[in-house]
Formats: C-alpha cells, sequence, structure tokens
C-alpha cells in the first residue's frame, strides 16, 4: 500500500511539473542542449556559501561513500537553487555526462531543465527518482536521477545529491540508491544538528506505527537534566505520529512510547568522573510477584542465590548471566534490570550476533560512558550485552577498553550512577573459558562474578564471584603489579558483596 501510493505522488509531483514547465516557463521538449551553466566566480562564491552552510568537508557526500567502486555512476551536488558545486563522473564516460550538463556550474532548476531529479527532489524535500520518459526533455530520457534534498540543523532547504545513471536500472538498484541517499542525507543533517547544539546533549528519537510499520524519527537537544529544549523531525510530509508530539519541555525519562539513542554534547565538555557515595537501594525482601518471581520455582536454594545475584546488581558489578541453551540468561538480565527499578528509555540491549553489531556496541558504549561520566536526572544507565561470545576481535578490544575505564573510574566504591553492565551467553562457563572465542584478557573482566544457569528444568543454579585465575587451560602470563592490583580489586568487591548481604540479614 505505502509503495503504490509513493508511486501516485511521484507521478502527481511528475505531470505537475511538466505542466508548468510547459504552461507557465515555455519550455519546448525537443531542445536538444538546454542546460545552462555558470562558470569562473559565480560557481566559487556558491560553492564558498555551501560551505558556510555545511560547516566545512562533508563526508557523508563523498563519492567513496555515495558510490560503490567500478560504478557508472555521476554524483552531482547542488546549491537550493539547483546549481551544481561539485561533481564526479566515472573514467570514461565524464565527457558523455558533461554533454548533458551533468558538471560543475550546470543549473538544474525547472525554470531552466524542465522536469528532472534534481528539481522535484527540491520541490518534493524528499527522496525520489526520476526515470526516463519522466524527464521533460527527451535528451534525457536514457537517464535515470535518483535525488534527495539536503536540510540545516533547521530544516532549511541548502541543496540536493544526486546519483545519475541508466535508465535500464533494475527496481531493486534504483531502490539501494534512494536508500543510500536516504541514509547519508539524515547522517548530515544529524551532524549539523549536533554541531548547532553542541553544548547540548542530543538524542535520536524512533516509534513505527503498528498499522503500517512505517518509521519516525525525531532528533532533539537536552539540557544537562534531560529535558528536552528543540525537537526536529526528520519526515518530510504531513503526518503526525503522537509520540513525537510536544516533545519540548518534556523529560527523556517520561518518554515511554520512544525508543532513544543518547549521545553526549558533540563540544566535549572536560571529562570528570562523578561518584555518588549514596547506599545502593535494593528492596529487603524478593518480591513475590515481581519479575524474579518466576525464577525462584526452580529450586529451594534459588532465592538465596538469586539475593546474591540481586546484590552485586545493585553494587553495579559487571555480571556474566550464562549457560546452556534453554537457561533463559536473557530474561533473567532483563528481571534483574526490572528488579532494581532501573528500567529507562535510555537502557541498551545489543546482540552481538546481530549484523553490524560493531557498530551498535561501539554506539553504546559511547553512550552508556557518557551517561556515567555525566548523570542524568532519573536516567539509569545500563547495558546488557547479549552473546557476547559472537563479538568480533576489534569490538572486543573496545569493550575491555571500556570496561577498564570504569573500573579505573570507580574502582571498588559504590556509584549508583555508574552504568550496570550485564553479559549473557548460551554457553555453560567452562565452554567459554575452553574455546578461547573471547580474549583472555576480556574473559577476566566480564567473567569477575558469574552466573552459571543450567536448563530451566533443573534444580541446581550455582552462582559465583571469583577470578578467571582458577580456569583451566594455558594461564595468561601477566605481571606482578598487574596481579596485584587485580587481586586488591578482588578483596575490595568480595568485601562490598560481604557488607551487603550482612546489611541484608540485620
Amino acid at each position: 500500500m505505502m509503495a503504490s501510493d509513493h508511486k501516485e505522488a511521484l507521478r502527481d509531483l511528475v505531470d505537475l511539473s511538466k505542466a508548468r514547465s510547459t504552461q507557465q516557463h515555455r519550455l519546448s521538449v525537443g531542445t536538444r542542449a538546454p542546460i545552462l551553466r555558470l562558470q569562473g566566480s559565480e560557481i566559487d562564491q556558491r560553492r564558498e556559501q555551501f560551505q558556510d552552510l555545511i560547516g566545512g568537508a562533508a563526508s557523508e557526500l563523498d563519492r567513496s561513500t555515495l558510490l560503490p567502486v567500478n560504478s557508472r555512476y555521476c554524483l552531482l551536488v547542488t546549491d537550493a537553487e539547483g546549481v551544481v558545486l561539485e561533481s564526479y563522473a566515472p573514467d570514461g564516460v565524464e565527457a558523455d555526462f558533461q554533454r548533458s550538463g551533468l558538471a560543475v556550474g550546470g543549473i538544474w532548476n525547472e525554470k531552466l531543465a524542465g522536469t528532472n531529479g534534481i528539481s522535484v527532489a527540491l520541490t518534493a524535500g524528499r527522496v525520489l527518482t526520476v526515470s526516463g520518459e519522466d524527464h521533460f526533455y527527451r535528451c534525457f530520457s536514457r537517464f535515470a536521477c535518483s535525488s534527495a534534498p539536503l536540510t540545516d540543523a533547521q530544516n532549511n532547504l541548502i541543496g540536493s545529491v544526486t546519483l545519475v545513471g541508466a535508465v535500464g536500472r533494475r527496481p531493486d538498484e534504483i531502490g539501494l540508491c534512494e536508500q543510500t541517499l536516504h541514509r547519508a542525507t539524515r547522517q548530515f543533517q544529524t551532524r549539523l544538528f549536533r554541531n548547532f547544539h553542541s553544548d547540548k546533549m542530543t538524542a535520536r528519537l524512533m516509534s513505527r506505527d503498528p498499522e503500517t510499520r512505517r518509521c519516525f524519527e525525531t532528533l532533539v537537544a537536552c539540557d544537562d537534566r534531560g529535558a528536552v529544549v528543540f525537537s526536529l523531525p526528520l519526515w518530510r510530509d504531513n503526518a503526525r505520529p503522537a509520540p513525537h508530539q510536544n516533545l519540548v519541555g518534556r523529560h527523556l525519562s517520561d518518554l515511554h512510547d520512544l525508543e532513544i539513542s543518547l549521545r553526549g554534547p558533540a563540544r566535549v565538555p572536560p571529562r570528570r568522573y562523578f561518584v555518588n557515595a549514596a547506599a545502593p537501594h535494593v528492596p529487603a525482601r524478593l518480591n513475590k510477584t515481581g519479575p524474579l518471581a518466576g525464577f525462584t520455582y526452580q529450586g529451594a536454594t534459588l532465592p538465596k542465590l538469586i539475593e546474591r545475584a540481586r546484590k552485586l546488581a545493585a553494587y553495579r558489578v559487571p555480571l556474566l548471566i550464562c549457560g546452556e541453551t534453554g537457561g533463559d540468561s536473557r530474561d533473567f538480565a532483563k528481571a534483574i534490570i526490572a528488579d532494581l527499578g532501573l528500567i529507562s528509555p535510555t537502557g541498551v540491549t545489543v546482540d552481538a550476533s546481530s549484523p553490524n553489531a560493531g557498530e551498535a556496541v561501539a554506539e553504546a558504549l559511547e553512550a552508556v560512558q557518557f551517561l556515567g561520566d555525566y548523570p542524568v536526572d532519573r536516567v539509569s544507565p545500563t547495558l546488557v550485552l547479549q552473546n557476547i561470545e559472537q563479538l568480533d576481535d576489534p569490538t572486543q578490544t573496545r569493550l575491555k577498553q571500556f570496561l577498564e575505564d570504569d573500573d579505573r573510574a570507580n574502582g571498588d566504591r559504590y556509584n549508583e550512577d555508574r552504568a550496570l553492565v550485564l553479559f549473557t551467553s548460551d554457553q555453560p562457563w567452562a565452554e567459554l573459558q575452553e574455546n578461547r572465542r573471547l580474549h583472555p584478557d576480556l574473559l577476566y573482566l566480564v567473567g569477575q562474578s558469574v552466573l552459571d544457569l543450567p536448563p530451566s528444568d533443573s534444580a541446581k543454579w550455582p552462582i559465583s564471584s571469583r577470578p578467571i585465575s582458577h580456569r583451566t587451560g594455558p594461564r595468561r602470563q601477566r605481571s606482578p603489579i598487574r596481579r596485584w592490583r587485580c587481586s586488591v580489586t578482588m578483596i575490595g568487591r568480595a568485601i562490598s558483596a560481604r557488607c551487603a548481604l550482612s546489611c541484608a540479614r540485620h
């Protein structure tokens, strides 16, 4: 339904443009070389103005980003009036594209060029493709032009970016071009938005219409408390999704119907280590109707073991939840967060086995680190990293650095603004040690506290807090100083956990 509506809307835009070209602009379809070109100082002046609007070079519009290797596409970047400021044509066909006006200085507004992809995209304000006979001039009927408008941090139109190819392209290839342009222009506007609000936190709010499955996105800027002070919807039509209305003045923690991705200020302030030394809040008794209640029926000893897991999580100790398939490690991680009242819109869950997991983990670590360093009222940073054994090498290195920095910043002190990091795996602890899919350094850090879940029908559920120095297999060589530091760290954590248990008993 949405695809047919899109085609009908495009057909209406093309028909109206052709009518204006004939009746209002008095153009003739048979003109062979209709494109005029600006020269010299006029191009330099327009290019300088455009550079001022976009803040210098824009990597999102670079040919290496938009064009695959050995492609046969021509890339054009124009200003808001349709004048080409940058162009690229593949080797061997530059002259052909230039003869058609697809070069720097070409004027592609509707008054001179008639109906074309650049002018229609600038008018409609969205990504589209004008192909073949949809062009007003017959001499352009062999081209298919996919174009997208460029807008700034306040949604002002500042230009366009276009990919020009042959008219015989397959529909799926045209669809790929439109997706590439949509992603590039979204990243372009996001960067301008973050730079415009460089002294504030920014966030991307996403929702999906349950009936049409359409995704809506809004960029917001927030003050230090997490209240929205500016919002920018990223869709161009008249849709008004309810979760995205009246955002200014509301706190991020109140936006329950939106998926939130929070970023720190683009102009990064000096890093500080904020330590809130208040005592952790853990309910004295496990709520029999709460999220962890269903796990207590696995065996008679489980309530005490679950209490130990709750204490560790309350002190923000990273916890590895692993076990054989069927051990409900993911559900248990969610239940711990819910039991401690740490559910917030900015909580992040990443599956390491999903596509592009490396990028998702990097973005999640950045967001969690920022919230730990610069706490936001009523926002508790949490990260659940599922299938940790599936992480690639660069992501493992990044995660190891994050955990080391977090431990160095907080040590054994309790800090309620410290991120709670939970790891899950469908492999038992012993198998994780033996298969060596995780680097030894990372395995040491994530295995400080291990909850090894058996299949759900088992009556035993061992939990342990131990260093990995007792693991089987070849032992990694460590310097005496590092072993001493790790021993002190583990002793401190053990004392903290024991104190927490003692307080709970009294």
